[in-house]
């Protein structure tokens, strides 16, 4: 399967049914690739807009 960035893909609901259908069927997985503490969500936000690819996840304690 081939690497996109989901912002390059419109996002109409065909779109979403089949992502979702890979998914569920274990084809398809986004991989958490950093894990920011909320005090560093501007760093996050700069990663996602800079087209870092996976999922950026920050984390509320």
């Amino acid at each position: 399967m081939k690497a996109v960035a989901l912002a390059q893909v419109p996002g109409t609901a065909e779109t979403l049914s089949t992502l979702a259908a890979h998914v569920a069927a274990g084809a398809l997985s986004v991989p958490v690739t950093a894990v920011h503490d909320l005090e560093q969500a501007a760093q996050a936000f700069a990663a996602f807009g800079a087209g870092a690819l996976g999922k950026i996840a920050i984390t509320v304690t």
